[in-house]
């Protein structure tokens, strides 16, 4: 493969930060290949002094595989180059590597230094998330003494899978939380106007969103339509249509924030298990275009209640 100009120049130009962006399959592993080449014979480097770094393990495998190939082709055509040799000898401690890897390494040489145990494991996503989920378990059903009246009572305000989320949310942002905490000592009057302007600028845009959005409308039409149409009729979905149709007569677009969180709640409480809707009952084009209706709806009362 030739490179084009502007690649040629991001291969070679080593005295500044570059950012490589393109669309896939135009070339991007290509350019970073031979950049990484491009300081082993011209440059003067050795495999050993340049670090290539990755967000994942496929990545770092995907282009140590590349770099040995392409030192591989170039040895063929010039058997004797002994910076093709050494840099083929070296290939086997090329430090290409993820991010993650590469401060894992770091760590355990200065374990000391960092007050950790060196022979310390990294979770992967799966392990990490099965060791959350054991200890949210653990907190619910053996708490400390210490804390069990007050998560009964905060478990009678907050239903258990939003705390999950909640204290999720805290693990993962811990200096956010405690600056929050801080700020929440020094002046809880200016936490609440805070918070107060935050909803404001995050409902509001939801709620015209919301009565502006032609699919919403049309499928709140479709449900008042529908409910005229088979009432009285046995079957599951006209229940349904009949439990929430009154729920959505108390929309308007005027309506405050607070109310429409309040009646999204409301509505998605009804929400169906399974698929509903008999085929003996409805006319075919009538169910299909209830059930996109229903997910259309389902949808748009989940993002108004975050």
């Amino acid at each position: 493969m030739a490179a084009t100009m502007r690649q040629l120049s991001a291969i070679s130009c080593h005295d500044v930060s570059m950012v490589v962006t393109a669309g896939a399959g135009t070339g991007k592993t290509f350019v970073l290949v031979e950049k990484y080449l491009n300081l082993i014979q011209d440059q003067g480097y050795r495999i050993r002094d340049v670090l290539a770094l990755t967000f994942t393990d496929k990545a770092a495998a995907e282009m140590k595989e590349r770099v040995r190939n392409t030192i591989a082709d170039r040895l063929k055509e010039d058997p004797d180059n002994q910076v093709w040799k050494d840099a083929h000898e070296e290939m086997v401690i090329a430090p290409v590597m993820t991010f993650h890897s590469f401060c894992a390494q770091i760590l355990r040489e200065f374990a000391i230094e960092a007050g950790l145990d060196p022979g310390f494991l990294i979770l992967d996503e799966g392990q990490s998330l099965a060791v959350g989920r054991e200890a949210f378990e653990t907190l619910i059903r053996r708490p400390p003494d210490e804390i069990n009246e007050p998560l009964i009572r905060l478990l009678a305000q907050v239903e258990k899978y939003h705390l999950n989320l909640i204290l999720n949310s805290l693990s993962k942002n811990p200096e956010t939380f405690e600056r929050f905490k801080a700020d929440l000592f020094d002046d809880p009057g200016k936490i609440l106007n805070s918070w107060e302007k935050f909803l404001e600028e995050t409902r509001v845009p939801v709620i015209k969103r919301f009565f502006s959005d032609p699919d919403i409308c049309d499928a709140i039409s479709d449900f008042y339509r529908f409910f005229d149409i088979y009432r009285g009729q046995g079957d599951s979905a006209v229940r349904y249509l009949g439990m929430v149709c009154p729920v959505l007569q108390e929309l308007s677009p005027d309506l405050p924030a607070e109310l429409l969180h309040q009646i999204a709640e409301e509505f998605l409480k009804i929400r169906p298990v399974g698929n509903i809707g008999s085929k003996k009952i409805w006319d075919k084009d009538d169910l299909e275009r209830f059930r996109e209706a229903k997910a259309c709806l389902i949808a748009a009362f989940e993002e108004a209640t975050p």
